[in-house]
């Protein structure tokens, strides 16, 4: 999981060292340049909520494959999708997709740790998966410059990112296990389904929305992560 939170940032941030000989090759206008890097939080945003009711039904383990080989692919995409026609829409697209597809990270991550860590091993566990993110910013930022340098090219930061995260899916599908159980018995079944007497509609009716709104908390926890 913390690799997968590496691979995540690395992806994430290759658009903030690239964007500026992005610019000076396609003349982008700071509008532009704002719109390719809101796409990500856009589909990010868009993708958690129904992400995180999908994961409380179906295997994190598949779900994250999913997720994984399509922000990677997306990443792939990305420099593709400017020799698309004379048009903004696929980059804006592909962008995107690489949010809609990383917004499965922490829905997963916390059933990953609700199966696999005693309840006070949990912060401990979350806090060092979360140190991925950070380690892939700084790697995304010390890494980029120096493939572009030797390649020439800032294409090559796509393609390269993106192909590690394609490559990763194997060991990912070899060892990644929804349950400890699954280590010694493992379900039939390519999507095993982690809860089968989850309800959507319940869950969603059931949850107290009003009580988000309410809570002092909540709104905290909305305002630090916007900031």
């Amino acid at each position: 999981l913390w690799l997968l939170a590496t691979l995540s940032a690395l992806d994430r941030v290759a658009m903030s060292v690239a964007l500026v000989p992005m610019a000076e090759e396609f003349a982008f206008t700071d509008s532009i340049k704002g719109s390719i890097s809101s796409l990500f939080s856009v589909g990010y945003g868009l993708c958690i909520l129904p992400v995180g009711l999908l994961v409380a039904s179906a295997s994190p383990r598949i779900v994250m494959t999913f997720g994984l080989a399509l922000w990677s692919i997306a990443t792939i995409a990305t420099p593709l999708s400017t020799t698309i026609a004379n048009s903004m829409v696929p980059l804006l697209a592909a962008r995107a997709c690489v949010g809609a597809a990383e917004s499965v990270l922490l829905p997963t991550m916390q059933r990953f740790l609700a199966a696999w860590t005693r309840p006070d091993e949990k912060s401990t566990a979350f806090a060092i998966i979360q140190s991925g993110f950070q380690t892939g910013t700084i790697a995304a930022y010390l890494l980029s410059p120096i493939v572009v340098d030797y390649f020439g090219s800032w294409r090559e930061i796509f393609y390269l990112y993106g192909a590690v995260g394609v490559l990763f899916i194997v060991p990912w599908l070899a060892f990644a296990k929804d349950k400890p159980a699954q280590q010694i018995a493992v379900p039939t079944s390519p999507v095993m389904v982690a809860d089968s007497d989850f309800k959507w509609e319940s869950s969603l009716r059931e949850a107290p929305w009003i009580g988000f709104l309410q809570s002092p908390g909540c709104w905290g926890m909305l305002l630090a992560h916007a900031a």
